[in-house]
């Protein structure tokens, strides 16, 4: 068996993750995402965006509880820097791997990994264009858009997701089965 260009930066993610997530100082996880952000030449700026974008509102709501927390007992700010540091920079380091690797040839050496990646990106393609759709319906159907009119459209988007979500799951499942994709 032959390995890729592409199989061989998948080996030094994954053996990267588990590094940074080993790592305790701060410092050497900030150097860490400066060299990322030098490999990541040209698309920095995208990248950075994507990172910034995915996680501002969860690493907002985690920071501003723990220092609420820290109006009860004693908290250590050093975590807060150390956890925050740690999920930009893996979040930024995964953006940046799946920009560089082809997915499918990384996982080319095994039938059932291959056929998850497709399953999961033709899921995903399926829900980004209903999203797309229930975005411009909602542009199209709403004069004057208020945050009341947005709460129920998106109220009824997530549901709709959901329900989507947990059909799709089990025809997936039931077809993966006929398959002998369990070997239960």
């Amino acid at each position: 068996m032959k390995i890729n260009r592409d199989q061989i930066i998948l080996l030094f993610y994954i053996s990267a993750l588990v590094l940074f997530t080993s790592i305790h100082k701060p410092m050497l996880l900030l150097f860490a995402l400066v060299t990322l952000f030098l490999v990541a030449g040209r698309s920095f700026f995208y990248l950075f965006k994507r990172t910034v974008k995915s996680l501002f509102i969860s690493l907002l709501v985690v920071s501003l509880s723990y220092l609420a927390m820290g109006l009860f007992k004693k908290i250590d700010p050093n975590f807060l820097i150390l956890l925050n540091l740690r999920v930009v920079l893996l979040t930024f380091m995964t953006f940046l791997m799946l920009e560089r690797i082809n997915l499918f040839k990384a996982l080319s050496f095994s039938k059932q990994l291959s056929a998850l990646v497709a399953i999961a990106f033709s899921q995903m393609t399926i829900f980004r264009r209903t999203f797309s759709e229930f975005k411009m319906g909602y542009a199209s159907r709403t004069v004057k858009p208020t945050f009341s009119t947005w709460l129920i459209s998106l109220k009824a988007a997530l549901l709709y997701f959901l329900n989507k979500t947990l059909h799709t799951s089990k025809e997936i499942t039931n077809g993966m089965k006929s398959r002998g994709f369990f070997n239960d």
